[in-house]
């Protein structure tokens, strides 16, 4: 959305009326789209009150080999350039693992960004998904990707630097200084209901899911009514994706969201992993998955999911 002309910008924000007042309000941008008249419009002339940037990477090769648009430096000045024109809300992105990256090259980026002090901060494990150009050259062998050695160095690194700072590790791959977790991204691993809007988006409301299909001429075509497709969810697809959306974070699963037709296989498992320390119970009496075990999850995960 930052690379949209301004009025169009106001248009679109025109037309998404709430009675409710308004807890968060984001926008995604790219570095090299802010400039002063673009963040001081949005400070000033909008309801937006947060910005969320993808910088991926302060390294100039490895934004190249990204095809990403902007520089190291850029995304520096950007985040100069918001803070001048009064965003306090600030959520910046970074990616590890990329090809070529060092455990020092690794630490060099967290240090520079948590120097930089946005209130927010998401980190992702570089993925190689099979269509995209990095999983073609993945496949070539053109590219080689992080061994699991070194992508636990630089989560562990992640980890140590943020908690250090101050932030509060409250999901996977996301920290948040205090009181600024995101409450958009919060609503899809607690369960609340959300709207999505356009071709591709997704839905869930009152346990029912949906998705738009991603054909911008069918979206149009049809004014976004009867548009969507429902997902066919059964008893243990339900359970199964509060069961992993709440282990993402810090505040855990509560044993009392577990259906009474799961429950016994579900405690039996549960026992074994917290046994093994794989599982821990919260102060609030939740299981939650110990954070040096988050980055291996998806294994812990598969003992407790219904089949």
């Amino acid at each position: 959305p930052s690379s949209l002309p301004l009025p169009l910008l106001d248009r679109l924000i025109a037309h998404i009326t709430t009675t409710l007042p308004l807890r968060e309000f984001t926008i995604e941008a790219n570095p090299e789209d802010i400039t002063s008249e673009w963040a001081e419009h949005i400070a000033c002339h909008t309801a937006i009150d947060r910005v969320s940037m993808g910088i991926q990477t302060f390294d100039d090769d490895s934004l190249r080999f990204l095809g990403r648009r902007h520089t190291g430096a850029q995304a520096v000045k950007a985040i100069e350039t918001l803070r001048n024109a009064g965003i306090r809300n600030l959520s910046c992105d970074l990616i590890y693992g990329l090809p070529g990256q060092t455990l020092e090259g690794w630490k060099s980026n967290i240090d520079k960004l948590i120097s930089l002090r946005p209130e927010h901060i998401s980190a992702y494990l570089l993925s190689f998904e099979p269509k995209t150009r990095l999983g073609v050259m993945l496949r070539k062998g053109t590219v080689e990707e992080a061994t699991d050695e070194l992508a636990e160095r630089m989560y562990a690194y992640l980890c140590d630097a943020t908690r250090t700072a101050g932030y509060c590790h409250y999901e996977i791959s996301n920290f948040a200084l205090p009181g600024h977790e995101a409450i958009h991204n919060s609503s899809y691993w607690d369960g609340s209901d959300y709207i999505g809007l356009g071709p591709g988006a997704h839905s869930m409301v009152n346990g029912v899911r949906w998705s738009n299909p991603s054909s911008l001429k069918g979206y149009i075509d049809s004014q976004g009514s009867g548009f969507r497709v429902i997902e066919d969810e059964d008893a243990k697809n339900r359970f199964n994706d509060v069961l992993i959306t709440s282990l993402r974070t810090s505040r855990g699963l509560d044993p009392d969201m577990v259906p009474e037709e799961f429950r016994k296989e579900f405690e039996q498992a549960s026992s074994r992993l917290i046994l093994s320390g794989k599982l821990i119970h919260t102060p609030q009496q939740r299981l939650a998955i110990p954070e040096d075990k988050w980055l291996t999850s998806n294994n812990i995960l598969l003992d407790l999911i219904v089949v």
